[in-house]
This record gives structure tokens, sequence and C-alpha cells, in this order.
């Protein structure tokens, strides 16, 4: 038998996981102050195929921000050092057009109004987070951004 009549069963599901380390569907930040929620969200953006990074305060998510190519942004607004106000103002500025998700438990009417401002902000969900919700605007976000590119 000769090397090319080979064939090899492939295990789906192993196969899925392996190629979503290869061919991530974008990459995310998550600024997220709060270690448990961060893990999370990390854990289902890795899980979903994303690569993820995590900023435990504003100033460390622009910084990040400015010096690695983003397809989101995921934002909490209370934050130390620099809270996500300032955090979204600084990255919309300096890496316009990245889009930012803010996910706080300190939404209401006047903060949306605020933010909607900055247009790098494309949605705004409540803590505790809908995952479900989470994801069909990550994904839509990120999918978006990938069909104008092309």
């Amino acid at each position: 038998m000769q090397e090319t009549d080979r064939y090899f069963q492939v295990d789906l599901e192993h196969a899925e996981q392996a190629y979503r380390l290869i061919i991530p569907r974008g990459r995310i930040l998550v600024a997220e102050d709060d270690r448990l929620i961060a893990d999370i969200l990390r854990y289902v953006l890795t899980e979903e195929g994303y690569q993820v990074d995590v900023a435990h305060d504003g100033m460390e998510a622009f910084k990040l921000a400015s010096r690695k190519r983003y397809d989101l942004v995921s934002m909490d607004l209370g934050m130390p050092n620099c809270d996500g106000y300032g955090a979204i103002a600084a990255i919309d500025h300096s890496v316009p057009g990245l889009p930012i998700i803010v996910v706080s438990g300190r939404l209401n009417n006047n903060t949306v109004t605020d933010l909607r401002l900055h247009k790098g902000v494309k949605g705004f969900l409540d803590k505790p987070v809908d995952m479900e919700r989470y994801l069909e605007l990550v994904t839509d976000i990120t999918s978006s951004r990938k069909g104008s590119k092309a």
C-alpha cells in the first residue's frame, strides 16, 4: 500500500476544535475588572472559536487596543485606573472603526444616550449577561466586519 492510499478517520469534534485554533473567528478584547466575569466571557468566546485577550482596567484595555488588532472590544464601564467611559473615548479616538460592546451593570437611558455619541459603540448589554444575546451580538458584529474587509 502506498503512502497516498492511506485513509484517516477524523473525529469531527476534535477537527472543529483544531480548526478554530488554526483559523479563529476573530480576536476580541474583553475589558472587565471582575475576574470571574472576565474568565466566563473568555471561556465562552474561546469555545466559540475566538481568540481572547483580557484587560482588567480601562488603561490596560486602551493600551492593548492601540497595540494589537482586534475585531471587537467588550467593555465594562466601572473599572479602576481609567473607567470604561474614558477607555471608550480613547479607543474611539486612536482606533477609529473598532467596534465596542458595552457590558455593564450601570446602564441607564442617560448612559446609553451619552455612549451612542461614540462611533465605535455598537451595542449594549446589562449585567447579568444574557450569554445567548451576547454571543449573538458578538457574532453579528464580527461577521459584518469580516464581510466588509473582503
